[in-house]
């Protein structure tokens, strides 16, 4: 508005599972820097919130919104459900071992995620799925990214073959925008700073941090 107060849609509300899994995992960063017990619990019930948007047939967090087509079932709420890596990003905050083992493996699984150039942006079985148009199935360095920080605590291992497969897609790419999964071909505009991110996860590797876990 414009006194810049929050406006409200009830036509279109929209819940995205992705974002809200952000909002959670930065909160309670934020909390256990600066004591905020009323910060930590608010992210705690987000947490909670997003552990019913599971939707254990597909393996994957769902948004919370408008039904749209068939893949939203009968009266059921959520957008159309096509699993995206986005989706997954539920797994920073993930503490049930079997939901994540689950992720996990799709994120391995070259049948699934799974890419010698890094994580597919949509899941390989999905009919939309095209690894070199935007946002349907290439690498985003950024939610590459943010996959080995959530596999981490779970699987050490699983996060260094990640870590690994994006480094190798984003210097095969030129540091580009974004890029195919499978071929490492540069998409988008290039160099990207944002793909800045794999010296971060090629630092990772030089560090050699210990493998735990699975």
């Amino acid at each position: 508005g414009p006194d810049g107060e929050a406006l409200a849609n009830p036509v279109f509300e929209v819940a995205p599972a992705g974002f809200n899994a952000l909002v959670a995992f930065n909160a309670r960063e934020l909390a256990s820097v600066t004591c905020d017990d009323e910060l930590a619990a608010a992210a705690d019930g987000l947490v909670d919130a997003l552990a019913d948007r599971w939707d254990d047939r597909l393996g994957t967090w769902v948004d919370a919104g408008p039904a749209t087509g068939p893949a939203a079932g009968s009266g059921a709420g959520g957008s159309e459900r096509f699993r995206t890596l986005d989706a997954l990003l539920p797994l920073l905050v993930e503490e049930d071992v079997q939901r994540a083992d689950r992720v996990i493996d799709q994120l391995l699984d070259p049948a699934a995620h799974g890419g010698p150039a890094g994580p597919s942006g949509v899941h390989r079985g999905e009919s939309v799925f095209d690894p070199g148009a935007y946002w349907r199935g290439p690498v985003w360095p950024q939610l590459a990214y943010l996959m080995v920080q959530a596999a981490a605590p779970h699987s050490m291992v699983a996060a260094e073959v990640l870590a690994r497969n994006t480094v190798a897609g984003a210097w095969a790419a030129g540091m580009a925008e974004y890029w195919n999964p499978d071929t490492g071909a540069g998409l988008g505009a290039v160099p990207q700073s944002w793909t800045g991110l794999a010296l971060v996860l090629s630092r990772r590797q030089v560090d050699g941090r210990p493998e735990r876990g699975r």
